[in-house]
């Protein structure tokens, strides 16, 4: 797993904030997760939580699945790991080719009519990455201290990050948290690192 990091004020409340960040992160997050920073005001009353994504989530296409040739078109295979996927292969060939050229002689097999592999191999199924980027916000929302309302957010591709407070957010907390957003976390200084699984 990545390292996180934690800076605080408050050393016995930072103890109990990295039980909760273990306890919360799962094994579909750790997936998916670079680096996780949490900076804790208790004496101002705010949080910072930034996640760096992993660079490269690929999406799932369709020649990542069983695809091969049939006659004068193409034969997909799904096997019962990639049944959730069915629906979507369905609906993106019926988007591309047209419902007319598509069979499904049994559950987890699919032919498509009149069409080169070439036309089909590289539809998406599923981005990973839009995915990954809003368990990665569920997650951060979990950490969160729940009486913590009031949040502003930054986000780009590589990025996410949540400034959460009880009171009204000043603007010595947001550049705060624009200074934490655009610095590489190997750059931040004064702060305590460490690594485990949940």
């Amino acid at each position: 797993m990545g390292i996180i990091t934690i800076e605080s004020d408050d050393k016995e409340g930072e103890s109990i904030y990295r039980k909760i960040i273990l306890d919360v992160l799962s094994e579909l997050h750790i997936r998916f997760i670079e680096h996780l920073y949490v900076k804790i005001n208790v004496k101002e009353g705010y949080f910072i939580i930034s996640t760096t994504i992993k660079k490269n989530i690929k999406p799932l296409k369709l020649s990542d699945l069983s695809l091969e040739p049939a006659g004068e078109g193409a034969k997909i295979t799904i096997d019962s790991m990639q049944e959730r996927f069915l629906p979507a292969v369905l609906n993106i060939l019926t988007s591309s080719v047209g419902k007319e050229k598509i069979i499904q002689p049994s559950r987890y097999r699919i032919i498509v009519k009149d069409v080169n592999l070439s036309e089909i191999k590289d539809l998406v199924i599923f981005d990973y990455s839009t995915y990954a980027e809003t368990i990665i916000t569920e997650m951060i929302f979990w950490i969160a201290p729940e009486q913590f309302k009031i949040t502003h957010v930054l986000k780009d591709e590589e990025k996410i990050t949540i400034l959460f407070s009880e009171y009204d957010l000043k603007e010595s907390w947001l550049e705060e948290m624009k200074k934490i957003h655009g610095l590489p976390y190997s750059l931040r200084n004064n702060s305590q690192a460490f690594s485990g699984s949940p």
